[in-house]
């Protein structure tokens, strides 16, 4: 909680400078020629020559001009001593400060002999000496008593015991009493008196020299008494008594070298000043007010904000404490229904970095009895990236020394970094702008060291209760690790027949794709080399058919040219047999036939080349004459048709050289791929009309390119079909998969492709694949072992 500092209390420096500005002011325009005397008042002998009983109180209320003055001014001065002492009074009930009330009634007691000299003056009450010796001599003995009196109720608080007297009601009485009835007797018995002293010398330099002495009094009360007063009782009030010295010594040296006369200028301005003279300590009572109600208001304000605090860190205790047990309770459910200690790790740490308002919290492995030294992050949260510790975090001796200070008692706590002895630590988080950090360690049955470790970039006084949850955390974990032990052993065996039993499956289907193939093969090959037989006869004949032929088509011209009228009968039947269209037409067909056998030629070469009999080791292969070939027994495929046109087989090869490899588990390889892509295609095209198919025909890209510095190829075979889902892509070479329709599709195609490429040629085979754009089949395979 914020303690404020006591300042001693005083009145503001604005009020000052007006004090100051009004006790210049009528000087000030003295000098400028403005006059502040009373109307010089008229020849009373005019009132005997006046007819009307008006004029003669017209010329009488003219006499008494000045006398009206001096009294309302006296009277105001009067005033502000009266509320002077009731808000002293008041003041004392309040706060039960003594000073207060018997400087009032001091103040107020001058006051009332300044209203007993008025009364006095303007014959209220019996008085025998004449006004022109009784006002001025009253007034100097109002004014000495009002310095007098301020300085005997100041002295009793400075040299007396104010402990006993302070809040003392009876005491404040009694003082008043006493004061006032001293004011009452002094005034009487002046106003009473058939003689006295005279009181003003017009042509002196000091007019007034009764008013020497009070004019004394109010600097010696000024520059000593009231400072004195003030710094023993600091208050507004105590303060503005200082302040009132400047208008009562300003109206003392305007009645002392001014005043020569009864109601003149310097007179009038002496009584107005004095009137400043008692508002300032009134004016003080009321800030006092002012003050003391702003410090009440301050100090509930802090205790309200105390209370706050103090319910909000009740509210925050609470809250670490739930949280506290809900972490508890987490971890502990966490680790009874899940044994994946990556995510335990990673809970772990997220709730205690949510949990203490961390700047930095993780969990890490020191690996310090393996073979290779390391510092493994499991999970690290932090506030912003420069807080990160272990972005790419080289293992140096440095780091080992840090982890072995760090490691070296079970708790570390550092409220300040910069207080540590140990440097390494010292120097490591410094480097992080870590000002206090809190671990726990723990060892595993492998000998590494796990490690909880907490940061915050200021100074923090880690709580107990912050210590005991880092400890209750750690415990959980060893739980959870103890758990995963005891579950990865019992999966072992589980593991291995698994394995078992996969690798049982693989070999059965390896087996059988390897005897459908071999079976499939060898029909393929040995339809492959019964056509070429008779293809190769009929090819070889249709060469000398030709040549037979053509001699014949000669001859007949020769016929035709040397007998150009044959016979009746011949020329009919050369009608009948359109003999001319024959000699056209007989040599396109020979041609028509030669191109056919050609062809069944070309396709039983690829036949041969798509089912060649791989040998136990591996042979030299042209990979484009087997993509070629496996293009070439699936154009059937390709081909247009009623519900779509041709689709487009782009072909971008480079050169490529002789690649080592099992040339017939290669073309079943890309035979896969291939049909898969135009299975995709055919899919897409459902409820796609022939012109929209038209517009966007569908294409097949290969391409291949050698894999400079890799010793590898690589073969692209891409499709503009619909694309696979990511949720599909991570099974489509799972075993047995497959998203075609019930008799269309076994599963086995692409596994077993992956299989072909990645355990038989120590390739790779990835699926790039975006929806509504297509899907991209990428081969990689070495050239040579």
């Amino acid at each position: 909680m914020h303690t404020p500092s006591y300042r001693p209390p005083k009145l503001p420096q604005a009020l000052i400078w007006l004090v100051w500005l009004i006790c210049l002011l009528p000087f000030t325009l003295n000098i400028l020629g403005i006059d502040f005397a009373s109307p010089k008042p008229p020849d009373l002998s005019l009132i005997q020559q006046v007819t009307q009983a008006t004029q003669a109180e017209e010329i009488m209320y003219r006499t008494l001009a000045g006398s009206f003055l001096h009294t309302i001014l006296e009277w105001s001065a009067c005033c502000a001593a009266i509320f002077t002492v009731i808000l002293s009074f008041t003041n004392f009930k309040i706060k039960a400060d003594v000073t207060t009330p018997i400087l009032g009634v001091t103040l107020f007691c001058a006051g009332m002999m300044d209203a007993f000299h008025t009364l006095a003056a303007d014959r209220l009450i019996e008085a025998v000496a004449d006004n022109r010796n009784l006002i001025p001599f009253t007034w100097a003995i109002c004014r000495l008593a009002n310095a007098l009196l301020t300085i005997i109720g100041i002295s009793i608080f400075m040299f007396g015991k104010s402990k006993k007297i302070n809040g003392s009601f009876g005491f404040v009485a009694l003082i008043s009493f006493g004061f006032g009835l001293l004011s009452y007797l002094v005034i009487n018995i002046y106003a009473t008196s058939g003689r006295l002293p005279q009181t003003q010398f017009p042509d002196s330099l000091i007019t007034r020299p009764w008013d020497v002495l009070p004019l004394i009094l109010f600097i010696i009360s000024g520059f000593l008494i009231y400072p004195a007063f003030y710094k023993k009782y600091p208050s507004l009030f105590s303060h503005g008594l200082i302040i009132s010295v400047i208008p009562n010594i300003a109206t003392q040296v305007h009645m002392a070298f001014g005043s020569s006369s009864l109601f003149d200028n310097h007179f009038n301005i002496a009584h107005f000043l004095k009137i400043i003279a008692y508002l300032v300590p009134l004016t003080g009572l009321i800030l006092d007010y002012i003050y003391t109600h702003h410090q009440l208001e301050q100090t509930n304000k802090e205790f309200r904000q105390e209370i706050l605090e103090r319910e909000q860190a009740e509210a925050k205790l609470k809250e670490f404490s739930q949280r506290e047990d809900l972490l508890r309770s987490r971890l502990s459910s966490q680790i009874t229904h899940s044994l994946e200690l990556s995510s335990i790790f990673k809970s772990c740490v997220q709730e205690i970095y949510e949990l203490l308002k961390l700047d930095y919290c993780s969990f890490s492995w020191y690996r310090r009895h393996s073979q290779t030294q390391s510092w493994d992050i499991i999970y690290e949260e932090v506030k912003t990236p420069e807080f990160a510790i272990f972005q790419k975090l080289n293992f140096t001796q440095n780091v080992e020394k840090f982890l072995e200070q760090l490691i070296s008692s079970e708790n570390q706590v550092i409220n300040n970094i910069s207080t540590i002895n140990k440097l390494a630590i010292k120097n490591f988080f410094s480097a992080k702008n870590f000002n206090s950090t809190l671990s726990q360690n723990f060892m595993n049955d492998s000998g590494d060291i796990g490690i909880i470790l907490c940061a915050c970039s200021n100074q923090r006084a880690w709580k107990q209760e912050e210590i005991e949850l880092i400890k209750q955390v750690k415990e959980q974990l060893l739980i959870a690790l103890n758990q995963a032990q005891l579950y990865n052993e019992a999966r072992t065996n589980e593991k291995q027949a698994q394995r078992a039993l996969k690798d049982l499956q693989d070999v059965q289907t390896q087996l059988v794709q390897s005897e459908k193939m071999s079976a499939l093969g060898n029909l393929v090959a040995g339809v492959a080399h019964e056509i070429n037989n008779p293809v190769g006869f009929i090819n070889g004949n249709l060469h000398h058919a030709e040549e037979y032929i053509q001699d014949l088509i000669n001859h007949l011209k020769l016929y035709q040219q040397h007998y150009s009228k044959p016979e009746s009968e011949i020329a009919e039947n050369a009608e009948n047999i359109d003999l001319d269209f024959l000699l056209e037409d007989l040599p396109k067909m020979i041609d028509s036939m030669k191109l056919g056998t050609d062809r069944i030629q070309n396709i039983s070469t690829s036949l041969r080349t798509f089912s060649r009999a791989d040998t136990d080791n591996k042979n030299s292969f042209d990979i484009h004459a087997g993509i070629d070939s496996t293009i070439l027994i699936l154009k059937h495929r390709l081909k247009a048709n009623e519900k779509r046109p041709e689709i487009e087989i782009i072909k971008n090869y480079a050169a490529l050289p002789q690649v080592e490899c099992f040339p017939g588990q290669l073309n079943q390889v890309f035979m896969n791929l291939l049909a898969n892509a135009i299975d995709a295609l055919d899919d897409y095209n459902q409820g796609r009309s022939f012109e929209e198919i038209k517009q966007q025909p569908n294409k097949i890209n290969i391409s291949t390119e050698e894999l400079a510095g890799e010793n590898k190829i690589a073969i692209h075979i891409k499709d503009n079909g619909p694309g696979i889902p990511e949720d599909v892509k991570q099974k489509i070479f799972d075993h047995l998969f497959t998203t075609k329709d019930v008799g269309n599709g076994t599963g086995l195609g692409l596994s077993i492709a992956r299989q072909i490429v990645e355990d038989k040629h120590q390739g790779s085979l990835e699926c790039i694949s975006t929806v509504g754009e297509g899907t991209e089949f990428v081969i990689k395979i070495a050239i040579r072992d």
